[in-house]
């Protein structure tokens, strides 16, 4: 609701700088496909995430591109710990950019669940260098297979492409 509320706070130009830029920028949705959003989704979209990461609202589109995804990632759960310690290359992510983890929980090796199951687990600091370790918010158990997927957000809201990471838990 707090987005919601501040879209009919922006001015008609502001709106339409917004209408305009979702026209320029499509984005994939769950489905893989490449879909055009209204101005107000766009703003929605944005700063949702810019606010769940801490942030404030933007009444102004992004100036720059997405950024690109990590090249490469690993990583290892403990089911000890409870973490996921995740590298990645390029390192760090950048100034005003950061790791974002989405993951679908532990299952059995014959499940293999896709994005659209996955939810936002966690966030790295901005500019964070490789390796990570993030608490997971659920329990593992030692053979439990767990899909994960790594995004680079930047402060303006904007994503990368995803990586996918499959990961057998460990002590």
């Amino acid at each position: 609701a707090t987005t919601a509320n501040k879209w009919r706070d922006l001015t008609d130009a502001q709106r339409l700088a917004w209408k305009n830029w979702a026209a320029a920028n499509p984005v994939i949705n769950r489905l893989g496909d490449s879909i055009l959003l209204s101005g107000h989704a766009a703003y929605n979209m944005l700063n949702t995430r810019i606010l769940d990461r801490g942030g404030s609202t933007s009444t102004v589109p992004p100036t720059t591109a997405s950024p690109f995804p990590p090249l490469s990632i690993s990583g290892v759960v403990s089911a000890a710990a409870g973490t996921l310690v995740l590298t990645y290359t390029v390192t760090p992510v950048g100034a005003g950019k950061r790791i974002a983890v989405w993951s679908c929980g532990a299952g059995r090796a014959s499940q293999d669940p896709n994005r659209n199951q996955a939810k936002l687990v966690a966030y790295s600091a901005a500019n964070a260098a490789s390796p990570q370790t993030f608490a997971l918010p659920y329990a593992v158990g030692i053979g439990d297979v767990i899909n994960f997927w790594v995004a680079i957000l930047q402060d303006d809201g904007r994503l990368s492409t995803f990586k996918k990471l499959r990961i057998t838990v460990g002590a």
